[in-house]
Order: C-alpha cells, then structure tokens, then sequence
C-alpha cells in the first residue's frame, strides 16, 4: 500500500468523523432545548401548585388560528325588523338588540337547557338564530351564551352572541343580541400557543393570584380592533379564574398569536 493511498484514507476517516460528531451535537442541542422548555413548564405546574392553585390537565398542543374580518352594523336589527318579532319587546343599542319575553320561558328540570333553547333560537323568535350554537363553557345558572362561530371556534364578545337572562325561577325572561356577516380571513392559518402556555404565562405574570381555582381555558375568537363596520378578531385563550374563598370569577384573556395579556373591551 502507497503512501498516497494511506493518505486517502486516513482524510476519509477524518470526514466522516466529523460528520458524525456535527449530528451528534446537533441532537443533543435539540434534545437539551425540548427538555429544557419541557422542564420550565413543569417546574411552572409544580410552583403553581405549590400555590395552592387548582387546574385540570392542560393541552400542550399548539391550534391553528386566523386573522379574520366581519361585518358588524345595525342595518340587520332594523326596527322594521325587531317590530316584527313575535311574544317580545324590543329595542336596539348600538347595534344591539336587547329584548323581554312577554311571557317567560320556563326551562324544565331535568332536561337539557340546550334543546329547549335550540327550539327557541332556531325559531322565528329570534333573527337569524340557525347561525348560533349553544356554548357550555360561557354559560351560567343565569345567563345561557349562544354564540357565532370562525372557523368552529366560538366569537367570544357580544357582536356575535346571544345571551339569554334567567330569573330565580329558572325562567328565561329574555335576551341580548349581536350579529356579525361577512366573514373573511385576513392573512393565512398561523400556528397559536397552546392550552397549557396561555395559562403559564398568566401565572408567571403574576396575572393569577394564590388559593384560586382556574375553571375554563376555552379558545375562540376576540375582536382586536374596529374600522367603521368592520370588526377584526383574533384567536385567544380565555382563562376563567375563581378565588376559593370565594367571591366572583375573574376572566383573563391571552392573545394566542404573540402569547401577550389580551384586554377587554368594556362592552363585551
């Protein structure tokens, strides 16, 4: 063997060698930053519960979201039109239709308080009622929340909701409404954070308080800003929030595009 041959060699070697050494550490890299991030996140839920703060399982799968677009005027709440609804009185606000049943609605016990106001919705006793859906997470003992819809998530502010009022009795004594058309997306699906982000994120920021329990983490649809008629809205995490000593819930909101606290309308 030549020494130009065992020269050859010995280069090859080296070659692979280094290849073999840059995909070594290029997986250890990325297996050393999933673990780290994973590892954050679980000291987080520890820290949390060490807080005496209370919440189930939590999603670590990120959603797609979109920007999009709707229509939100008072043209479709026309009084022309409200006039023209049966068994209720009334009256626009904004764009808002606002309405008492003259006779209350009573919702039987035992069964599901959805059927019974499906058949209300989808009736001629509201306006365009078949492009609402019943929400569970958003409603109460004293306030039953359909809502609109983007991309099959629920609009979270009052422009696409339908919120029904019940009494002590467990009537349902009428209703606010909001309508939005038109819908369109505005730039294409982006990936979100996850579930279980939104809610550390909140913790590390000092956004839940200790001794609390966390209720709901539901993803839907906000509005960001308003141009005329025009109403724009994006992905969040709302994360209702009840102190265990008690008093009233607190609902916090996560933009789910930049992983920032979300603010409230006043209106909403």
């Amino acid at each position: 063997m030549n020494f130009k041959r065992i020269q050859w060699i010995f280069i090859i070697a080296f070659v692979l060698l280094d290849i073999g050494l840059c995909v070594s550490l290029l997986m250890g890299t990325q297996f050393h930053n999933t673990g780290k991030q994973q590892s954050q996140t679980q000291i987080t839920l520890k820290e949390m519960k060490n807080d005496l703060i209370s919440v189930g399982p939590l999603s670590d799968k990120r959603r797609n979201g979109y920007y999009t677009a709707a229509q939100s005027n008072n043209a479709w709440t026309s009084n022309n039109r409200v006039n023209q609804l049966r068994g209720q009185t009334a009256r626009i606000n904004d764009g808002i239709v606002n309405s008492t049943f003259q006779k209350n609605i009573k919702l039987r016990t035992g069964a599901s308080q959805q059927q019974q106001l499906d058949k209300v919705v989808h009736s001629n006793l509201i306006l365009h009622g078949k492009q609402y859906s019943y929400n569970e997470e958003l409603s109460t003992a004293k306030q039953i929340v359909y809502t609109q819809t983007i991309k099959d998530q629920p609009v979270l502010d009052r422009e696409g909701q339908i919120k029904f009022h019940v009494n002590n009795n467990h009537e349902v004594t009428g209703y606010t409404q909001g309508y939005l058309s038109e819908f369109k997306i505005l730039r294409p699906r982006a990936m979100t954070i996850s579930q279980q982000q939104a809610v550390t994120w909140l913790y590390r920021h000092n956004q839940i308080n200790n001794n609390s329990r966390i209720t709901h983490v539901i993803f839907g649809y906000s509005k960001i800003q308003k141009n005329g008629n025009q109403v724009v809205f994006v992905p969040i995490w709302t994360v209702n929030v009840k102190n265990k000593a008690g008093g009233s819930a607190q609902s916090l909101r996560v933009n789910a595009f930049s992983g920032t606290l979300f603010k409230m309308s006043t209106n909403n």
